[in-house]
């Protein structure tokens, strides 16, 4: 036998700590758990292929909003002449 063990309660303690306590111990540490909260990412969920093939469709459209669009484009020109204008001015 690989284990020679003098008492009883030294196994006793070496079948507690090898076999028993796993059982009670967390699969993730708590710096998994804070990364996966941090970023916002979890290990347990598992998707099917037609939820991965339009998660995969979502991110990789990059249609836009016509109102957005020209908020930025508006923002934009405004930046612009302010820029133009404070450089005429102070310059």
């Amino acid at each position: 036998m690989l284990w020679q063990f003098t008492t009883s309660s030294t196994f006793v303690l070496f079948l507690l700590i090898m076999h028993i306590l796993p059982i009670f111990l967390p699969t993730e540490t708590t710096s998994q758990k804070a990364y996966e909260w941090f970023c916002g990412s979890t290990s347990t969920i598992k998707l099917t292929r037609a939820e991965k093939a339009e998660q995969l469709e979502q991110l990789t459209n990059i249609e836009e909003n016509p109102f957005w669009s020209r908020v930025c484009d508006v923002n934009a020109i405004i930046a612009v002449a302010l820029t133009c204008f404070i450089i005429g001015f102070y310059g």
